[in-house]
């Protein structure tokens, strides 16, 4: 992907983990950071968007998630600060949703007058934010995110059954795989 992407203006940074997707499965993240920083050092890295091993402070940012308020996380020494995802607001309109009943939000709005207000509440703030402590990125997700917030089958995140004491968070097979797939890719 970065070979394909590599002259793509929109991309700004590379993500190494989401949340708590697959870091389980890698011991060595700070080397994992640090050979995507010297393959394309043209680009920051952000080590765990939302995720646990942002911890560690390793990488360019200090990225949480919070929903359905933006966070304010401080930037530290040698990271700037970035809400990578809040939001989560909705409105449906029966007759439209892509399943039928079946669509949620953090945050279920009356009307899409109401989206507008919430949406213009938090944009307010992070001009406060900016100020104080310092963010520099906010992300504003799930608008439109008919996956997510629409209750059809994709790849399920389900617990272990209760007999199972596997240590690993996730458990479902499709997942799984891509985690050693992305594995693989990383030890040659």
């Amino acid at each position: 992907m970065v070979d394909s992407r590599y002259n793509h203006p929109s991309i700004l940074q590379w993500n190494i983990f989401n949340e708590g997707d697959c870091v389980q499965l890698f011991p060595d993240v700070p080397e994992i950071v640090q050979w995507m920083k010297d393959y394309d050092p043209s680009r920051n890295v952000d080590t765990n968007s939302g995720g646990g091993a942002n911890d560690l402070r390793i990488g360019d940012v200090n990225d949480v998630h919070t929903y359905p308020n933006p966070g304010s996380p401080a930037p530290w020494a040698n990271q700037y600060s970035m809400d990578g995802e809040y939001g989560g607001l909705g409105v449906f309109q029966m007759g439209h949703e892509w399943v039928e009943g079946g669509c949620g939000a953090y945050v279920k709005m009356a009307t899409s007058g109401d989206f507008i207000g919430n949406w213009s509440v938090y944009a307010h703030s992070l001009l406060k934010f900016k100020e104080d402590p310092g963010m520099s990125v906010a992300i504003f997700t799930q608008a439109t995110d008919i996956e997510v917030s629409c209750f059809f089958p994709r790849t399920p995140r389900t617990p272990p059954p209760p007999h199972h004491h596997h240590h690993h968070h996730h458990h479902n097979p499709t997942t799984n795989k891509m985690c050693k797939f992305r594995r693989s890719v990383m030890d040659g």
